[in-house]
């Protein structure tokens, strides 16, 4: 490294958060939820502390833009569509899975 210093950065009255010798990535995790962030790994338990798992399948391009379009009309996501039919269909759909988490600003 090198002692000089990058233009318009001075961290000479910058105190971390972060007490030395913290767990860094409880802790960055901690901040993010403090701070309102989600970040990627933290979306795969949801709010109940079930896990949660991705499961990817092939539809067409036409199925998709229904999706998409049905969404918009129900003002709902994508995805609270298709558990919305699962569920009407008899799967074991929690409700809580159904809610609206978007943010509006």
């Amino acid at each position: 490294m090198t002692d000089r210093k990058r233009a318009g950065l001075d961290l000479d009255q910058f105190e971390p958060k972060a007490p030395v010798g913290a767990a860094k990535p409880a802790l960055a995790a901690a901040i993010a939820r403090e701070e309102g962030f989600v970040s990627r790994s933290s979306a795969s338990v949801s709010r109940r502390g079930r896990r949660l798992v991705r499961q990817p399948i092939d539809i067409t391009e036409e199925l998709r833009a229904w999706l998409r379009e049905e969404a918009h009309r129900r003002d709902v996501t994508v995805r609270a569509v298709i558990l919305k039919a699962l569920k009407d269909k008899g799967a074991p759909v929690d409700e809580d899975d159904l809610v609206d988490r978007r943010r509006t600003y």
